[in-house]
């Protein structure tokens, strides 16, 4: 447990995974002067953070500097 709390690499997944989350499911208020340009703004963050969170996992992965994440995705799998 101690290995996973010291791993910077869960903090930045953690991190990405909730821009992503925030910047998908975000909408701005109704009284903003460019609602589609925010809109718009919001939903690229989003799928980018998205994009940089998975390139991020597949790398860490295929090196091994993410066996925790690792084990616990192919557990599912069988």
């Amino acid at each position: 447990m101690k290995k996973i709390l010291l791993n910077w690499r869960y903090y930045v997944l953690t991190l990405l995974a909730f821009v992503m989350f925030v910047g998908i499911f975000s909408e701005p208020a109704e009284d903003v002067q460019n609602w589609c340009l925010t809109m718009l703004t919001s939903k690229v963050i989003g799928f980018g953070a998205g994009y940089v969170f998975y390139k991020l996992l597949t790398r860490w992965d295929e090196s091994g500097k993410i066996a925790e994440i690792s084990a616990m995705i192919n557990e599912d799998d069988v």
